[in-house]
């Protein structure tokens, strides 16, 4: 996803699963249903994230249209049970949570309409909300783990790291795929690992994934006491967190 499509994510997955069923006690919609609506947004927008529809001053439009689509898949049904069609599979319904319970979650898609008309017609006390919740990064110990998850295909190669701060989030992911690569493969050149693992101590925040991975590569390549020196350095290196993949 884009800065801006993992935004928009954000914020109905927000709505879906904490505005309404804390803020507005209406339980009923689930990940999924965020991911679903997701989805439908691509497919209508595309994924490319340079098209006007991307554009971040297109944000809160792009979340009204969001809730509009929502509105409209709760409405296309009149089962008191089924919300949206399932993105993969169109003929099959996905249901609200709890749905076919009876008791108090009879009216379930009733309520989650009615707030969700309600959110429609003023957005701002979410943004208002979530914006209490997000907060700027107040440590520096804030670094990008090397052993997470890597992506199962090969992001695009990265020759440089650009000054940007969301440029530098989506780029480290493919200098770590690379470094890894090498890592692993029999006919690495020496000179090309070191090269890529130079971008990486560029970045402070990314200062474990650039410790651990060269020293990784002076044991690759027979330089055991450089190696040991990058260990030692280790253990007096300090880590608060790290950074997954769907952070980024």
């Amino acid at each position: 996803l884009s800065t801006v499509q993992g935004q928009l994510f954000t914020l109905i997955k927000f709505i879906f699963k904490t505005h309404l069923p804390l803020t507005l006690d209406t339980p009923g919609l689930k990940t999924y249903h965020a991911k679903t609506l997701l989805f439908t947004m691509l497919e209508k927008h595309g994924t490319d994230p340079e098209t006007e529809a991307w554009k971040p001053h297109n944000l809160i439009a792009l979340l009204k249209e969001s809730l509009d689509m929502m509105l409209s898949f709760i409405d296309s049904s009149s089962s008191p049970d089924e919300c949206m069609p399932h993105f993969f599979m169109p003929d099959a319904p996905l249901y609200f949570k709890n749905a076919g319970i009876g008791g108090d979650f009879d009216n379930t898609k009733a309520r989650v309409r009615d707030r969700l008309c309600e959110l429609r017609s003023d957005i701002s006390g979410v943004v208002e909300q979530l914006m209490r919740l997000v907060r700027p990064l107040q440590s520096e110990k804030f670094y990008f783990h090397p052993f997470t998850l890597l992506p199962l295909t090969a992001p695009p190669a990265v020759t440089e790291i650009s000054e940007g701060i969301y440029s530098k989030f989506a780029h480290v992911y493919s200098v770590v795929h690379q470094c890894v690569s090498e890592l692993q493969s029999e006919s690495s050149d020496r000179d090309t690992l070191m090269r890529h693992l130079s971008l990486l101590h560029e970045l402070k925040w990314c200062k474990c994934a650039a410790l651990c991975m060269t020293a990784m590569a002076h044991l690759k390549f027979g330089e055991s006491e450089e190696a040991e020196r990058l260990a030692m350095e280790l253990q007096r290196h300090q880590v608060e967190s790290g950074l997954r993949p769907q952070d980024i």
